[in-house]
């Protein structure tokens, strides 16, 4: 609980005057609840952010899984390999075994004990493991969601629905982002690693929102939308190509029950993705 009451603090350190300012002004408060589905929100009446427990456990499978699928993603291109087989070695297997439990587990409510042979969250893991990368990632992804539901209290948002909320929940999503991103130079590890836990929050969104396991409302954009209006400002940086590899890779895993292929003829990653986004988008919509 400590740890994800800081993630704010730790995601932007340099902030961390401003943020106090916010949390003494608006004495937010944070709750565990045991819900089912992704339905973390705030009640803006109570300045009071409500995390299920469930959805909590499945955003760290998600950090999990797509970090594993980035780097075994790199290893086959490495290896001049033109086939990719998401379960290819026992640590796609374990991922993609975390990430399936995770799902119907948060589809539940969070009833079933952790999966003990599979990776799994602790205080203290190995340095530079796949779990030590997943609780990083974890942090960063639930120091922005938090910074979006802080945004609502903040721009004074109200209990809309519709086009007014989607307008609402863009402003909270740019808040979070530029609260963490802007100011920083875009070759700097930092500005990296933040990015990266910003695009695992938002891939994890994208999960929720496929074909018929979809778990998304009409109060929030689309996460494709989300996922360039959010990045799409600062793909400058040199850092930023190792960034646009990590969404690739997701994005195909993710898209291809769509039909949704990546076109990698395209000029750049970037285009890559744009392109991804947009072809999804059709899909979506038709």
């Amino acid at each position: 609980m400590q740890s994800i009451a800081d993630s704010c603090f730790r995601l932007a350190p340099e902030r961390t005057a401003c943020l106090q300012s916010l949390v003494d002004l608006h004495r937010f408060e944070i709750e565990l609840v045991n819900e089912k589905f992704f339905s973390v929100r705030v009640l803006l009446d109570q300045h009071k952010i409500l995390l299920p427990v469930s959805a909590l456990e499945y955003l760290w499978t998600c950090c999990l899984r797509y970090w594993v699928i980035a780097v075994e993603y790199g290893k086959t291109q490495h290896e001049g390999k033109s086939h990719f087989d998401v379960y290819g070695n026992d640590r796609l297997k374990n991922s993609a075994d975390i990430i399936s439990w995770g799902f119907n587990n948060m589809q539940k409510g969070g009833t079933e004990d952790w999966p003990q042979a599979l990776p799994k969250p602790c205080i203290q893991p190995i340095p530079q493991s796949d779990e030590h990368v997943a609780n990083e990632l974890f942090v960063g992804a639930m120091g922005w969601i938090l910074l979006h539901e802080i945004a609502h209290i903040e721009l004074r948002h109200s209990h809309a629905s519709g086009v007014l909320s989607q307008k609402e929940e863009k402003e909270a999503d740019l808040f979070a982002t530029r609260w963490v991103l802007d100011g920083m130079n875009e070759n700097d590890p930092c500005f990296r690693k933040r990015a990266y836990c910003i695009a695992a929050a938002l891939l994890c969104l994208q999960s929720l929102e496929l074909g018929s396991t979809s778990t998304c409302g009409h109060n929030h954009p689309p996460a494709y939308e989300r996922l360039d209006y959010c990045l799409s400002p600062y793909r400058t940086g040199g850092e930023w190509d190792k960034i646009n590899a990590f969404m690739v890779s997701n994005l195909q895993l993710l898209y291809s029950a769509a039909g949704v292929k990546a076109n990698t003829e395209g000029e750049t990653l970037a285009t890559i993705i744009d392109d991804m986004l947009f072809d999804f988008s059709r899909k979506s919509q038709s």
